[in-house]
């Protein structure tokens, strides 16, 4: 049994797909730990900008 250059590169295709499948998962973001629940958070909030007066409405005109 002879194996062609066609089943040749099939496989070589497969193992590639394979490898670069399994290497997809590696960079993924965020801690590889759960942090403990008494640590301090890192990120604050921001507070909500504070609203200003409201602007006086017009008098409304009677028309004649």
């Amino acid at each position: 049994m002879t194996i062609c250059r066609v089943q040749y590169l099939l496989w070589i295709t497969i193992a590639l797909a394979a490898v670069s499948a399994m290497l997809s998962g590696c960079g993924q973001d965020g801690p590889l730990y759960l942090p403990d629940d008494a640590a301090p958070a890192t990120q604050t909030q921001a507070p909500p900008p504070q609203a200003g007066p409201a602007p006086a409405e017009a008098p409304e005109k009677d028309e004649p």
